[in-house]
């Protein structure tokens, strides 16, 4: 079990606001672990709750659990992990407890930063994205009215999913496309398989489409990278960060519906 535990911040503010660096595309945040500094993806697309990088693991001295955990990555490539347990995690101004952590592998383990904070940890959360203002901020259910405010823009509607992953259709020039809304994706991406099966006029390696309908608002236009990616099976692409670059999201698990406006 997972035991989070918000900092009172000093204006009085019980939200968790946690301030990002950017490289690239790569969107991270300070944190760390039984003291020690660390830099986090924060990935509404990951697996689990945390990751972390081999080195993460034996600079931070967390504990191995005796479980490990089976998980797919993107590219369809399955593996076993070693599991950890976190005694505590400092994010932003909030301090979170008894977190149990995998190692990351596969491609994943040369991406950015020391490791990842997933979507079983954000889902528990009202997560406001806003990265024009370097900043994400996590509300937690009993603060829903502080949410409400800081939440606005057009209703975008989600759709169940078996995963627990965040998805949403988009309707492109060339019909809807099922998009995961994925903060760690350094661009937007098409799977290479669905923009071939329905013949979107790539160029190069990029889709681009005038129109990306979400809900009753069209947030086009935008650009896709067509990209190998496998997984998840039931969504077409991933919504990523050329998007969020100039959108406020604001992600609402528990109430399935995502609100986005333009900053």
């Amino acid at each position: 079990m997972t035991f989070l535990v918000g900092f009172i911040a000093a204006n009085g503010r019980a939200e968790t606001t946690i301030p990002l660096e950017i490289r690239q595309g790569n969107v991270l945040a300070r944190a760390a672990i039984n003291r020690v500094p660390l830099k986090l993806v924060i990935d509404l697309g990951g697996l689990g709750s945390l990751s972390l990088k081999a080195d993460a693991i034996a600079r931070t001295g967390v504990a191995p659990l005796p479980a490990t955990i089976s998980q797919t990555d993107a590219l369809g490539n399955t593996a076993e992990r070693r599991t950890f347990n976190v005694s505590t995690l400092e994010l932003g101004n909030g301090v979170f407890r008894d977190i149990t952590a995998h190692e990351v592998g596969g491609y994943a383990a040369s991406g950015a930063g020391d490791g990842l904070i997933g979507r079983d940890f954000l889902k528990r959360f009202v997560v406001v994205f806003d990265y024009p203002s370097r900043v994400v901020t996590l509300y937690s259910p009993q603060e829903r009215k502080a949410a409400d405010r800081a939440c606005g823009g057009d209703l975008v509607p989600t759709i169940p999913d078996p995963d627990g992953i965040i998805v949403s259709v988009a309707t492109s020039d060339h019909g809807p496309l099922r998009m995961l809304w994925d903060t760690g994706a350094s661009y937007s991406f098409v799977k290479a398989a669905v923009a071939a099966q329905r013949h979107l006029p790539v160029q190069g390696e990029t889709y681009r489409t005038r129109h990306f309908a979400l809900g009753a608002r069209d947030f086009g236009p935008l650009e896709l990278v067509s990209l190998a990616l496998k997984e998840p099976a039931n969504v077409d692409g991933y919504i990523g960060y050329n998007f969020f670059a100039s959108h406020v999201v604001c992600v609402d698990a528990l109430g399935a519906q995502t609100l986005v406006r333009v900053k």
